[in-house]
């Protein structure tokens, strides 16, 4: 899984759901934004098509909330293409 990935929200027991935040939907698909290993050492991700605010935390820097990765299954890896290839098919 990486930046670009579509992924499919498979796990929507979230243990609590913070008010004004967008939480993913269980059989949506999403495009990952980012990642980051959060402050539980967690691989977690953000997804183009749900933005949060930056949250203030009581423990743990202010950030936007992020997804735990293992809640997510890939469906399709993005395409990689070289910069060669591009510039073929500008050229047609």
């Amino acid at each position: 899984m990486k930046v670009g990935s579509l992924v499919e929200l498979v796990d929507d027991n979230w243990l609590e759901k913070h008010p004004n935040v967008k939480y993913p939907v269980k059989g949506k698909i999403y495009t990952v934004r980012d990642f980051e290993i959060d402050d539980y050492d967690e691989p977690s991700l953000y997804l183009v098509e749900i933005i949060n605010p930056v949250m203030k935390w009581d423990d743990f820097e202010d950030s936007e909330l992020s997804f735990y990765v293992h809640r997510f299954r890939e469906l399709q890896p993005p395409m990689e293409i070289s910069i060669e290839a591009i510039l073929e098919m500008q050229e047609k």
